[in-house]
């Protein structure tokens, strides 16, 4: 990657805006996005042999454009016949209300997309998924993943299936390439607390417009798509 043609968030997003008020219908530029998601999530589920149990895609939901993006990659790859499960993991800091794209996550219902709760992921063994797509946060979300995202984007390291992440891997600066602390969850699979990481790390990046220098400096993006 050529170093040189990495932009800040601040530079993508301006160039975003005339796009963004040039729309002529609800989210067009978010479910653009979401079919560059949706393609290469078909690339991974077709070029990785699966077990019987393994019919699934979870997608993991922040409140923001990434949250939609993966909504509606989820409702596309739900029209290919995949099963396509997601967990909200957006909340309102003040009220601790879930937040998420409410027009993404009607089109991902409407379309046969099931909603799962958080406490019910660890009741499911064998893993019922083969893909999970991180959608938690985006390039402006440097800092670490909360506790319950941490442990939810971990999925793919105990469950040993890939991890697709929309635009940065969660929890990662994408300006910086910088990697936040662990942070320490109650583990679902045991009965204390222990260091998650709080961040993903992706098998494949989907990203859109132009590089970042996350792209560019940690291995944790894995294979980046523009």
């Amino acid at each position: 990657m050529d170093t040189s043609t990495v932009f800040t968030v601040d530079q993508i997003r301006q160039a975003e805006q005339p796009l963004l008020e040039a729309q002529s219908r609800t989210d067009e530029l978010m479910q653009s996005a979401a079919a560059g998601v949706a393609a290469a999530a078909r690339m991974m589920l077709e070029r990785r042999p699966a077990m019987d149990t393994q019919a699934g895609v979870l997608l993991a939901v922040g409140g923001g454009g990434n949250g939609g993006d993966a909504l509606y990659a989820g409702r596309d790859l739900l029209a290919d016949g995949w099963t396509v499960d997601a967990v909200l993991l957006g909340h309102d800091r003040d009220t601790g209300d879930v937040r998420v794209h409410q027009d993404a996550l009607d089109a991902f219902t409407a379309a046969g997309g099931s909603v799962v709760d958080y406490n019910d992921l660890w009741t499911q063994r064998p893993a019922p998924y083969r893909l999970l797509i991180d959608g938690v946060l985006g390039m402006g979300g440097a800092g670490g993943v909360d506790p319950r995202s941490a442990t939810v984007l971990d999925l793919p390291n105990r469950w040993l299936f890939p991890l697709l992440s929309v635009d940065v891997p969660s929890g990662i600066d994408a300006d910086t390439g910088v990697v936040p602390d662990p942070v320490e969850a109650p583990d679902p699979f045991g009965d204390r607390e222990v260091p998650f990481l709080s961040h993903a790390i992706a098998d494949v990046t989907v990203t859109f417009g132009g590089w970042r220098r996350a792209h560019a400096v940690n291995a944790y993006c894995g294979q980046v798509l523009l």
